[in-house]
């Protein structure tokens, strides 16, 4: 799937990809290096799979071997060339735009929390999983909220809105959850996709409550400046020294010099204190 247009502009204009973004190269290389270690560590063991069965996401595995480990390596493991090819496709002509929509950090967490909750929803699927396919689901999910009519290039012929893209590849995993086994972990892509909906549905919900909760942290410091005394010390706080105020009644008082009959060069005339 490719992207064909952007339409933030009166003139529309071929592109290549909606953003190629630091975090999204990240992403690619670090998948394509954890394919090519796994590829090695194979032919080093002389048996096949073995690093995928480490570091891929199977139920009990977690829960017996106590391979904790297993829900967060998983989405960069991949079962296949192909398999890599167009799982890194996806992040790279998606995950750009929505990128720059959230935020790096708002981004990497939106990725590893799609994973996650493809990992949730894939322990229902009988065998191991590998791939970054919840996550890639996810990012397209979002991706066509984000962007609902841009054009995307289906099988690189037929230009279709994101917004029905997306339908179809939702409704492609459903009918694969419902129906007979194909070796593909359809129920982990519908994890991704619940984890981005719900995301983007609680943005806004969450935005109002973190903007309430800091208009009242505020509100609560300015009265607590409004309370505090002199140098920012509250009524009733014990006060130094330097801050104290002067003590009323009788003070100390320095009077002038006493003029006398110093007046040669270099002499100063004698003091006196009065207590």
């Amino acid at each position: 799937m490719r992207p064909y247009y952007h339409y933030e502009q009166m003139r529309p204009r071929f592109s290549f990809g909606f953003g190629w973004t630091g975090t999204v190269k990240v992403l690619i290389i670090v998948n394509a290096a954890v394919f090519l270690l796994g590829n090695v560590i194979d032919v080093i063991l002389k048996q096949r799979g073995a690093f995928n069965s480490i570091f891929g996401y199977t139920l009990a595995d977690v829960l017996g071997r106590g391979y904790l480990w297993q829900p967060f390596t998983y989405m960069f493991v991949h079962g296949g060339l192909g398999h890599l090819f167009f799982n890194m496709l996806g992040l790279f002509f998606f995950g750009g735009s929505v990128e720059k929509r959230l935020g790096r950090r708002n981004f990497i967490v939106f990725y590893l929390a799609c994973g996650l909750g493809g990992a949730v929803l894939g322990s229902f699927y009988r065998g191991g999983m590998v791939g970054a396919s919840a996550a890639v689901y996810g990012v397209l999910i979002a991706f066509a909220s984000f962007n609902p009519d841009a054009r995307v290039l289906v099988f690189f012929m037929f230009p279709v809105k994101a917004r029905y893209v997306a339908i179809g590849m939702v409704f492609l995993s459903v009918a694969g959850a419902l129906g007979a086994p194909d070796g593909t972990a359809h129920l982990a892509h519908l994890g991704g996709v619940a984890v981005s909906v719900v995301w983007l549905w609680g943005r806004p919900v969450w935005g109002r409550l973190t903007a309430g909760m800091t208009q009242a942290r505020m509100e609560r410091r300015r009265r607590r400046s409004a309370q505090a005394g002199p140098r920012g010390q509250r009524r009733g706080a014990p006060q130094s020294a330097s801050s104290r105020p002067p003590r009323r009644g009788r003070r100390r008082s320095r009077p002038l010099p006493t003029p006398g009959p110093c007046t040669e060069r270099g002499t100063t005339p004698p003091r006196s204190w009065a207590i």
